[in-house]
């Protein structure tokens, strides 16, 4: 959580690491392999349904996105504005 509160991360670095940050809450919640934990097991484990879900969901395409695609490798910055919304997703997560 420490490093998403950083601005000096690229756009791959963030959304990786926050995405890494719910699977792993959701493991240890579900005692699981983080590495098992897809979007929708973490929005089944957190009970999350609606935005909330839709947030989730998008927070780990984003993730993917610029994981696999290459695309947006590092010269851009998040708004504060998506940066917060990611974090307060994050620290909302609750079983």
């Amino acid at each position: 959580m420490r490093r998403l509160r950083r601005n000096d991360v690229s756009p791959r670095e963030y959304y990786a690491e926050a995405s890494r940050a719910v699977r792993v809450k959701a493991a240890l919640a579900r005692n699981a392999d983080p590495n098992t934990i897809d979007a929708e097991t973490a929005a089944d484990t957190f009970g999350l349904n609606g935005d909330s879900r839709e947030r989730l969901k998008r927070l780990f395409e984003q993730s993917d996105e610029l994981q696999y695609s290459g695309a947006h490798n590092g010269s851009e910055r998040i708004s504060p504005e998506n940066r917060r919304d990611v974090l307060e997703l994050i620290e909302d997560l609750h079983v």
